[in-house]
């Protein structure tokens, strides 16, 4: 099952879509609304509703910025499509388009998906650096498909009557959905900043995961929570009552480890 997000995001999970799609395959009732509160490049939940194994999709994101480009490509993607296809990817109009300070929902996403698409790993931070060589040294116009990107954003555009969007708290999105046993939830908070992985990866890193771990144990329908492999959270998600399985993946730059993928014992 191929990811529909735009979006290539550091932390991704694309690779998790066909495990969590048989999940939710298998489930005795096809949830009403999937739930995502840290939305991010949310190709979790846009691939259940393309296969139509989710009645609704609910997105939640925290940064402006993501979530702009979220608003745009449900909601406004033929405009934006048309930017993707029409825009002449070199250095010097990435470099021009990146300083300037866009006004508009469809200007700041359009400039959003450059970004992303222009560094390395998908990093959208202000501090990261353009590619160079690229994949097999095409530049930085190595990661830009238009038509592919564009395809994306209209497939996404043409749901938009099973999507809603909210830009702010992800504690806020679990509380309001999770006493609804049709909702179901995947929970994918940003990496943890002990090791600096969290802050060099997302400009909104910081997160209290005690909190997001009570928050989705009270949660009625189902529900699976990402998280790096960390033995303080093992730790803590044990005593909280969840199953927590590890899964051995690669990074974006094809790096191998582990991530733990939690449930809660019911």
């Amino acid at each position: 099952m191929d990811s529909i997000s735009p979006l290539r995001y550091p932390g991704g999970k694309s690779w998790l879509v066909p495990y969590l799609a048989r999940q939710v395959a298998n489930l005795e009732r096809r949830p009403r609304v999937f739930v995502e509160p840290f939305a991010g490049g949310a190709s979790v939940g846009l691939s259940l509703l393309a296969e139509d194994l989710v009645k609704t999709l609910h997105l939640t994101e925290i940064d402006p910025t993501i979530a702009a480009f979220w608003q745009a490509t449900i909601f406004d993607s033929e405009k934006l499509a048309r930017l993707i296809v029409t825009f002449e990817f070199t250095r010097k109009s990435v470099e021009r388009l990146l300083d300037t300070r866009p006004r508009t929902t469809l200007n700041k996403a359009f400039r959003a998906l450059v970004h992303n698409r222009a560094t390395r790993g998908g990093l959208m931070h202000a501090r990261a650096g353009l590619l160079r060589d690229g994949e097999r040294g095409n530049g930085i116009a190595s990661r830009w498909y238009p038509a592919t990107l564009a395809a994306r954003v209209r497939s996404i555009g043409l749901l938009r009557e099973r999507i809603t969007l909210s830009h702010g708290d992800a504690l806020e999105t679990i509380a309001k959905f999770g006493h609804r046993k049709t909702s179901a939830f995947f929970v994918d908070p940003p990496y943890l900043g002990r090791k600096g992985a969290g802050s060099r990866l997302y400009t909104f890193s910081e997160v209290e995961h005690s909190s997001v771990l009570k928050a989705c144990s009270m949660v009625h329908g189902p529900i699976w929570i990402s998280y790096e492999d960390d033995p303080l959270v093992a730790k803590a998600a044990k005593m909280l009552g969840y199953n927590v399985r590890k899964i051995h993946m690669r990074s974006t730059h094809h790096r191998a480890h582990a991530e733990l993928l939690l449930t809660p014992v019911r």
